[in-house]
């Protein structure tokens, strides 16, 4: 009996040697393993990473060409605000032209008219205050086209 409780311990201990064995063959099988999934996901997220990158690229391409769209959109109304002035100024200077020639004339007909009724009875007053607006009219005319011609100098527009 003794015997038969010695044999059984010696294979119970074989047993047990080929199971730590086995064990320790099954944990570096799975030491193998873990440190292969591990570079998988090491070299997946090193490809999001690549990929995020330059996805981050393209956009910050795009945003500074919207900037450089946006910059060039915000100088037009500036460019609109100086044509602006300077027609204000050509405007401005044609309107002191007519504001001073205006009424010249208008005293310059009432006075061809008082002199033309005093002057010759007998001849139609209406044909000689034509005659005089007609003559003031050409002068008014020419200085108009005088300070025209130079308008485009002096604002600075191109026709």
């Amino acid at each position: 009996m003794h015997t038969r409780q010695v044999t059984m311990s010696f294979r119970f201990a074989d047993e047990t040697d080929k199971l730590v064995s086995c064990v320790q063959v099954q944990r570096k099988s799975l030491l193998i393993t873990d440190e292969k999934l591990s570079k998988v996901l090491d070299a997946r997220r090193d490809e999001v990473l690549l990929q995020t990158n330059a996805a981050m690229q393209a956009n910050l391409e795009m945003l500074k060409r919207i900037a450089f769209i946006a910059g060039e959109e915000n100088q037009k109304p500036s460019k609109i605000s100086s044509n602006t002035l300077k027609d204000s100024r050509a405007l401005k200077s044609l309107t002191t032209i007519a504001t001073m020639y205006l009424p010249a004339s208008l005293i310059a007909v009432s006075i061809a008219n008082d002199d033309t009724n005093k002057a010759a009875a007998d001849v139609d007053t209406r044909q000689s205050s034509a005659q005089v607006l007609c003559g003031f009219g050409h002068q008014l005319r020419t200085i108009i086209l005088a300070e025209a011609l130079r308008w485009p100098q002096n604002s600075g527009f191109t026709l």
